[in-house]
């Protein structure tokens, strides 16, 4: 019962966030138009890409051997990888002045987000870490959007908002939320919770962390790519007014993956902190516990998405109600990807990140081979099918990986029977 209501609470304060960052994509959409917004939309799918690579992987490295750290007692893993991104964040403060300097106002603009976005990573990643997923979430999931939404209505009012300007107060925003993650963390201050963890090592340590970080950096860009490569690559082939419409449904559609994804978020420092301690039978359980929430929640959510989808579109404008099928097509495939659980979730546990690297790259090349096929052929309805079909592959090969290595199966399958194993016993012993 308690997994449930913090898996609730966590569900909730990304649905707020996802709700409000729809809102600010028809307020945008409105005031840009569906070219200037089709622009704004292919912008930020580059530069979520181009931050993923920068930070290396370190900030989701970091949370898990926090978690790990906290089951086995061992820290001295923690250190390279809190100084290495330490160097990360040099670098990028050093690019940002290098590009203004230049007087690239696109690169600085680029680099500025790239910060914002990396610096909040790290600071919600430590949250994740010492599990306090959920207070990360309300300084993420509330402040920042709500910020950044008032942020776009005044650049309206005193009419310089632009792509840009958009742009950069998106960056912003990122700043603000993680200086406030600074503030708002319990007693004593962050800065001295991590204190232990700066010390000097030697540099095969780094050489170490570096190397880990590459997979993670690659894996995590990866993943990010699935939510991005059918914008750019419908950026590619269609005009920018299509990508809009097509944008809106496909946020409308994953607003039904921030369900699933929220209880994995909620449960995946228990699982890693369950397989560092060598605790199977639990770690099964919390993943069989988790995929039911995500099952329950996201069936829940795609019939809310339903009910709500036509005048959801309409708020953008008339024309984006032909991007109705698109969103239709997501809404089947979030379902079915959802049924096979917390899978990232025990791979990570298990430091398996060079199988998520190899999966989440089979399912992008899918991904792009199908868009690239279908695009043209179905439009914008061939572009979910090619993500569905990514999401759904991404899913499954994964869990299938999980199973493998930990001996944890994390699919609603399995779990089912799991359950039905007594029952089976009882009736062959009457028999």
């Amino acid at each position: 019962m308690g997994q449930f209501l913090v898996s609730a609470q966590g569900t909730g304060l990304r649905l707020f966030s996802v709700i409000v960052n729809m809102v600010i994509g028809i307020v945008l959409a409105r005031l840009l138009g569906d070219d200037g917004f089709g622009q704004y939309v292919s912008y930020l799918a580059f530069a979520g890409l181009l931050a993923s690579i920068c930070a290396l992987g370190l900030p989701a490295m970091l949370a898990r051997e926090v978690a790990l750290a906290r089951g086995t007692g061992q820290e001295e893993s923690i250190a390279p990888i809190a100084q290495m991104i330490l160097a990360t964040l040099t670098f990028l403060i050093l690019a940002l002045l290098g590009v203004f300097l230049w007087g690239s106002q696109s690169g600085v603009l680029l680099v500025f987000f790239v910060l914002g976005t990396t610096c909040l990573g790290i600071a919600t990643n430590i949250f994740n870490g010492f599990e306090r997923v959920v207070l990360g979430q309300w300084v993420g999931a509330v402040f920042r959007p709500l910020l950044a939404i008032a942020f776009f209505f005044m650049l309206a009012w005193t009419q310089v908002l632009s792509v840009n300007t958009a742009v950069f107060a998106q960056g912003l925003t990122a700043f603000l939320a993680t200086l406030l993650l600074f503030l708002v963390w319990p007693r004593p201050p962050l800065l001295k919770t991590l204190r232990g963890y700066w010390y000097r090592l030697p540099v095969r340590d780094y050489r170490q962390v570096f190397q880990i970080g590459l997979t993670f950096a690659f894996s995590q860009t990866l993943i990010n790519a699935m939510t991005q490569i059918d914008i750019l690559i419908m950026t590619a082939l269609r005009p920018s007014d299509e990508v809009a419409w097509y944008y809106a449904a496909a946020r409308a559609a994953f607003v039904v993956s921030f369900f699933f994804g929220s209880v994995c978020k909620i449960a995946e420092p228990r699982i890693i902190r369950l397989y560092a301690a060598g605790d199977r039978s639990e770690m099964q359980k919390v993943a069989h516990r988790t995929v039911f929430l995500g099952v329950v929640m996201t069936i829940l959510a795609i019939l809310f998405a339903l009910l709500l989808a036509r005048p959801y579109l309409l708020f953008y404008g008339e024309e984006y109600l032909a991007a109705m099928p698109a969103l239709v097509i997501l809404l089947i495939a979030m379902l079915f990807s959802s049924m096979i659980g917390p899978a990232e979730q025990v791979l990570r546990a298990a430091r398996a990140d060079s199988s998520i690297l190899v999966v989440a790259g089979i399912s992008v090349g899918c991904a792009a081979l199908l868009a690239f096929l279908l695009i043209p052929l179905m439009g914008m309805n061939g572009a979910a099918i090619a993500t569905g079909a990514q999401f759904i592959i991404f899913q499954g090969l994964q869990a299938y990986r999980a199973w493998k290595l930990t001996g944890v199966g994390p699919t609603i399958l399995h779990a089912i029977w799991q359950r039905a194993q007594p029952a089976l016993s009882n009736t062959k012993d009457i028999s």
